[in-house]
């Protein structure tokens, strides 16, 4: 709430900065896609390209060298969200991510470590001048933001009872609310400020207890002036004793009922909708059909939930979730844990709760209706059909995906076949209508797997044979929940097997003990599912399956996707412990290339996957300077990604050439240079017989490289380094001035005129001076810091005469005329063939340019 209302104070503010841009994100472990590092850039990401359309070129560069692997690299989309956030073009722009508490750890601490980076080149590059603000939200327990923040900012709001101006905080909120009770309520003046007076002395000073008792004042139903006494006199003192006291309410014949509610909104992978938590609730065993299901719901859910479990619940957008983070905490005994609660409550555990939701997930799963073909019915006319006799008539069916509009252009659709890689867009399209008419199968098919890992060892035999149905790629019951997983896969470019078998889907899923039970059988396994299952094992991590199917002879060096071997994708993807595992096998080859020529390890290098980097290159096997069919080391890989621990453990190593030139001709400066990487090329220009200036194939520089890419800190950098040729130029003759007055880099064309770079004014091979260029890419700023030069000769003309005023006018770019105009450039100026900048601004038609020249025609006379 506070972070919602700071944005939308900070978007609404006309000072001091109108041209603000806030974005916001709102971190939550309980919704996927928003409790990870990764999640939180790529919304910041949208919501800047959807203000700044033109800057999706960054999102362009960055993907032509990480390809589907994007959305799955930290480093690219930090990338990404760094080059947009800081590009000139872009607005003042001020970050606000909230419950940073509520993200995962590893990708947090790199979120954490990343911003505090960016500060600081704010600072080197900007000269005071904060392109971009972050404001970060956590819960108190986060010392972590505390140390990575700490000499960053001096700004640091703690939010608690002994702060200054806490206790009338609290006093306020306490009047408003009461305020927006009585309208309802019609309290009478006198027992409205006693009220007041009497939470504000029992609140000690706690936003969160004054909420919840306001809450439940609110929905009692009986309020005479006996009865507000009565319920003053009834308060719990703390926090907890309000839990306890909400969970005595509930009525002794429905305690096995709250057990089972709150077990599935515990156990739940993210808030459930009342449609879907009504099922999941009212399902069982002995079900057989969805309209049995339907039958045992709930007619009113909401009346049934705030009957049994009042107050601990609370729904919103027909979303239920616990009133707040501290009733998780507190039913699973981390708060609280000496009071009593009675034992269906109080022994209630999270290996429980994902029992619970992962056999409502099952059973519904393996219904009767889910025994057939749903997607050939689906596609059907039939099952197309709007009536539906066993569903909720209310539900509102989902609307067609946004990129399937068959009136879209054919240039600006996103290709179905883009998004969904397998299965067909066909099946993507039924798992929406699939969902729409069944209202729990979308979520049972998404999150019955990781219910079921997290209570595989404690699951009763029923559901395990279930399980083994819907892993039985033979049924219908397992190809109907299966695209569903592989349709989600796809749209978040993640790897999931093609063709797959009960096998690697159990190691895949992480079934363990359902793995063992298919490796035991007297049923034989195909050698070429064994090596899926390790494969796949590997991609996600799991190491005890890795350790189950080496045992079981499953080859390690098996291609699988992309002609990947499970250590590569082990070493893609940081499972650390995989690699081990996978490496101490004998047969484990090392240096195997999947396609494009890359190893294990240039593709740990390029993850920034440091021990995994350590693992490998510890085998005196391991090829460290392996190329790929690019001509990249493993070396350039690690320096593409901005890992700087990695490039100082390999530039140490004696097997590894720090001066290896790619097919481009690039050195591993000249790609740190290009891309930005200051710290990592602060780290290789004090590598021993490192060359800083060698250049590609097209006599590019390092420096020219930086220049190009508009990467104001790496030129800095370089030219700091004496041993950087500042006059260096390519085959064309071109210089880094000259590069980034093309690219139009204010910021980079004043820092290398500040460290002296010669070439200012000169021409290349075409006789196109940095002014030149800047003209044609109609860069103002840029234009007027050349002409601020001395050095540039603003009358000078090309081979037919012409003049930079000339051009401008000829290009319609009126900003530079203006720009040129003011710096003194002669409006009467004519080329050979007698074209002026007024006869030029005439046969275009362009009377604002014919204006600008005339009223300094006329100031000259």
């Amino acid at each position: 709430m506070l972070s919602f209302f700071l944005a939308k104070r900070l978007g609404s503010s006309q000072k001091p900065r109108p041209s603000s841009d806030v974005c916001v994100f709102f971190c939550d472990d309980k919704i996927s896609n928003q409790k990870n590092a990764n999640n939180v850039l790529i919304g910041l990401i949208f919501q800047l390209v959807r203000r700044h359309k033109s800057l999706v070129r960054h999102i362009s560069k960055v993907y032509d060298m990480h390809g589907q692997n994007t959305v799955q690299s930290f480093t690219a989309l930090w990338t990404i969200f760094r080059d947009i956030a800081t590009d000139p073009k872009s607005n003042h722009t001020i970050i606000i991510i909230d419950a940073l508490d509520e993200c995962e750890e590893d990708t947090r601490r790199s979120l954490l470590g990343s911003i505090k980076t960016l500060i600081h080149d704010q600072e080197l590059t900007a000269a005071g001048r904060e392109q971009v603000k972050f404001v970060l939200t956590s819960r108190p327990n986060l010392t972590e933001m505390e140390r990575m923040i700490d000499g960053v900012s001096a700004y640091r709001i703690p939010i608690n009872d002994a702060q200054a101006g806490y206790s009338k905080d609290v006093q306020i909120f306490i009047e408003e609310r009461l305020d927006e009770i009585s309208k309802h309520r019609q309290f009478p003046p006198d027992a409205k400020v006693w009220l007041q007076d009497s939470l504000y002395s029992k609140s000690g000073q706690t936003f969160l207890w004054v909420h919840m008792v306001l809450t439940a004042l609110e929905r009692s139903p009986l309020l005479s002036v006996k009865n507000l006494e009565d319920f003053i006199q009834r308060i719990p003192p703390t926090l907890e004793t309000i839990y306890v006291r909400f969970v005595s309410d509930i009525q002794l014949h429905h305690l096995e009922a709250a057990s089972k509610l709150l077990k599935l909104i515990l156990g739940s992978s993210r808030h459930l909708t009342l449609d879907e938590l009504n099922i999941a609730f009212s399902i069982e065993p002995s079900h057989r059909t969805v309209r049995e299901v339907n039958h045992s719901c709930q007619t009113g859910m909401t009346h049934t939930l705030q009957s049994i479990l009042g107050a601990l619940v609370r729904i919103s957008d027909s979303k239920v979730s616990l009133v707040h983070q501290s009733v998780k905490e507190f039913i699973l005994q981390r708060l609280g844990a000496e009071k009593e609660l009675p034992p269906v409550i109080g022994t209630i555990r999270e290996e429980g709760c994902a029992l619970t939701i992962a056999i409502s997930c099952v059973n519904y799963l393996v219904l009767d209706d889910f025994a057939e073909d749903l997607f050939a019915f689906m596609d059907s006319p039939a099952g197309s059909s709007s009536e539906d006799s066993d569903t909720d008539e209310s539900l509102p069916f989902v609307e067609k995906p946004f990129w399937n509009h068959e009136e879209d252009h054919e240039e600006d659709a996103v290709h179905t076949a883009d998004i969904f890689k397998d299965p067909s867009a066909r099946d993507g399209d039924t798992c929406f209508l699939l969902a729409s008419k069944y209202p729990f199968y979308r979520y049972a098919a998404l999150h019955w797997t990781s219910h079921f890992e997290r209570c595989e060892a404690y699951a009763p035999a029923d559901l395990k044979d279930a399980v083994k149905t819907l892993l039985n790629v033979y049924t219908t019951n397992c190809s109907n929940w299966l695209p569903f997983h592989s349709t989600e896969a796809a749209v978040g470019d993640q790897g999931f097997p093609k063709n797959p078998d009960a096998v690697t889907l159990a190691a895949f899923f992480n079934f363990h003990a359902t793995l063992k039970d298919y490796l035991q059988s007297k049923d034989s396994i195909l050698q070429e599912h064994l090596d899926n299952a390790l494969f796949w094992g590997a991609a996600q991590g799991h190491d005890g399956v890795v350790n189950t199917l080496l045992r079981k002879n499953a080859n390690p060096n098996a291609r699988v996707s992309e002609r990947q071997t499970a250590l590569m994708v082990a070493s893609r993807n940081g499972h650390s412990d995989c690699v081990r595992t996978l490496q101490a096998d004998d047969r484990t080859d090392l240096n195997l290339m999947a396609d494009r020529g890359r190893t294990a390890l240039s593709f740990a290098c390029y993850g920034g996957h440091k021990d995994i980097v350590e693992t490998l290159i510890s085998r005196k096997v391991c090829n460290i300077d392996e190329e790929d069919d690019s001509g990249s080391t493993p070396l350039i890989w690690a320096a593409g990604g901005g890992h700087t621990e990695i490039v100082n453990l390999l530039t140490r190593h004696p097997n590894v050439d720090v001066n290896h030139r790619d097919k481009m001709g690039r050195t591993v400066v000249s790609w740190a240079a290009g891309d930005g990487m200051n710290e990592v090329l602060k780290a290789l220009l004090k590598v021993e017989g490192i060359d800083a200036n060698l250049k590609d194939n097209a006599g590019m520089s390092p420096l020219s490289w930086a220049a190009r890419n508009g990467c104001a800190a790496a030129v800095r950098v370089l030219l700091r380094d004496s041993r950087v040729d500042k006059a260096s130029v390519d085959k064309k003759l071109r210089n880094a001035i000259s590069w980034a007055c093309e690219r139009g880099h204010a910021e980079v064309l004043r820092v290398l005129l500040k460290y002296g770079c010669p070439g200012v004014d000169e021409g290349d091979e075409s006789g196109w001076t940095p002014l030149a260029w800047a003209i044609q890419n109609d860069s103002p700023e840029v234009v007027e810091t050349l002409v601020s030069n001395k050095s540039v000769d603003l009358e000078r003309r090309d081979h037919s005469g012409r003049t930079a005023l000339s051009w401008a006018v000829s290009y319609g770019h009126i900003e530079v005329v203006k720009t040129l105009l003011r710096a003194g450039a002669d409006p009467r100026a004519t080329s050979l063939t007698g074209i002026t900048p007024m006869s030029a601004a005439e046969s275009m038609g362009r009377t604002d340019i014919m204006e600008e020249l005339g009223c300094f025609l006329r100031g000259s006379t």
